[in-house]
């Protein structure tokens, strides 16, 4: 990344399996940390043209700061639904939240607003690279002592629209 170069190898895929087990990941730790995760998403959505590998790497480390910058007792809702030509994926906790005016610099690399957990300050900045280079979005919400909400916004591939993303929805809930 430092170079300029995130290597990807992107194909055809189903990001719904990359999140669902970036969740699964993060179930034992969660329960570990008394913290309650509620998963919604779609029984399907449209392929994406992405990388597996790095997508999940964006899922986990997102999920991995919910639970890091929550406090036992507290919940992270996970989402995923198709929004026009994209497909939406939200993380909320009800954490300690980001400081005014450390949001506009949480995703520059190694910059950490809050000292008070664990993490180099390099995961979010990474995340933001790897879902630039999808040709999406991530951004943040944040409200001191209300918690974040990391919204992830990928295009979906080919023709699919979000009326053929139809199914049933899932939902996964870790206590």
């Amino acid at each position: 990344m430092e170079s300029g170069r995130l290597n990807m190898q992107k194909e055809k895929m189903d990001i719904l399996a990359e999140l669902e087990e970036a969740v699964l990941i993060y179930e034992e730790k969660a329960k570990k940390e008394d913290i309650l995760v509620r998963y919604t998403g779609p029984g399907m959505l449209p392929v994406i043209f992405g990388d597996r590998a790095r997508l999940r790497q964006v899922f986990i480390n997102v999920i991995d700061n919910a639970i890091k910058y929550s406090d036992p007792g507290g919940e992270i809702r996970i989402s995923a639904a198709v929004r026009g030509d994209s497909i939406l994926i939200q993380v909320s906790d009800d954490g300690i939240g980001i400081a005014p005016e450390d949001l506009p610099r949480v995703k520059m690399r190694f910059y950490k607003g809050n000292y008070s957990r664990r993490g180099s300050g390099i995961g979010l900045a990474v995340a933001d690279e790897i879902i630039a280079q999808h040709g999406g979005s991530l951004t943040l919400t944040s409200t001191v002592g209300v918690g974040t909400t990391v919204h992830i916004l990928i295009p979906v591939s080919g023709q699919q629209s979000a009326a053929q993303s139809g199914g049933e929805q899932t939902i996964i809930e870790i206590e």
